[in-house]
């Protein structure tokens, strides 16, 4: 039993080394700790989370991905609108659609929904934009952030506007902050080392060569993309339901 136990720990040394201490160190200052500095370790998880899902696509393509904030900031919105209570929408966000002022779901599914949206608005844009190379694909990548910010700041029927955004209960604690970012970490290692991830990679090495054996180069980008924006939009609900209000500036 203990040469299986090794063996494992072994082969995902990886996961154990970066998740081990992150466990201790979560446990230690829940303890002894002070407020604040158990409310820095939790941001530090929520934010380490999105760490892991930018890790997916940039880490492994080499692309800098400058949408990732974008989609963190649609899975905050997402799971804003469906756990806020309808009164405080329609106090807060008053020209809000009546749609969406009456809809409200649990914590749970709120967030997942949120990750689901990040993850289909990304599955509708993405591909084009996979078959980007070097400048170009940076440049496009950061223009599409500034689409996405653009329409937060002033389609304030669904975010408020520029205006904050508020009433969302404060449900991230950092235990579930903890379970997000470990989450998130065994995805990212998954991803890593799966057949799709070693493809991503080798698309990145040399993308001539990778086609050359038969690699579909924009294929594995916009799946790495659109599981990057899945892993953004459930960070980004996390992260709202700790800050409880925020804005698109945040």
């Amino acid at each position: 039993m203990m040469d299986k136990i090794t063996a494992f720990i072994r082969k995902h040394q990886t996961v154990v080394l970066l998740a081990v201490p992150l466990v201790l160190a979560g446990v230690l200052i829940s303890m002894f700790g002070s407020r604040l500095l158990l409310d820095i370790y939790t941001y530090f998880c929520v934010s380490l989370g999105m760490v892991y899902g930018l890790q997916v696509f940039m880490g492994n393509s080499g692309i800098l991905s400058w949408t990732h904030v974008g989609f963190v900031g649609i899975g905050a919105y997402v799971t804003g609108i469906l756990v806020t209570p309808p009164m405080v929408k329609e106090m807060g966000v008053p020209n809000m659609y009546s749609a969406l002022v009456d809809l409200s779901l649990p914590v749970v599914p709120s967030i997942l929904i949120g990750a689901l949206v990040a993850a289909a608005i990304a599955a509708l844009i993405g591909y084009p934009l996979m078959r980007l190379n070097d400048f170009a694909s940076v440049i496009t990548l950061f223009a599409t952030l500034i689409v996405i910010h653009v329409v937060m700041t002033q389609w304030d029927n669904v975010t408020n506007g520029p205006r904050t955004f508020f009433g969302l209960p404060q449900w991230t604690t950092w235990g579930i902050a903890l379970g997000g970012a470990l989450l998130m970490l065994l995805v990212a290692y998954w991803f890593r080392e799966s057949g799709l991830g070693l493809k991503l990679r080798a698309t990145r090495d040399d993308r001539y060569a990778a086609a050359a054996i038969g690699i579909d180069m924009v294929l594995t980008r916009y799946l790495g993309f659109v599981l990057s924006a899945l892993m953004a939009g459930f960070v980004g609900g996390l992260w709202a339901l700790y800050v409880t209000s925020f804005s698109p500036k945040s």
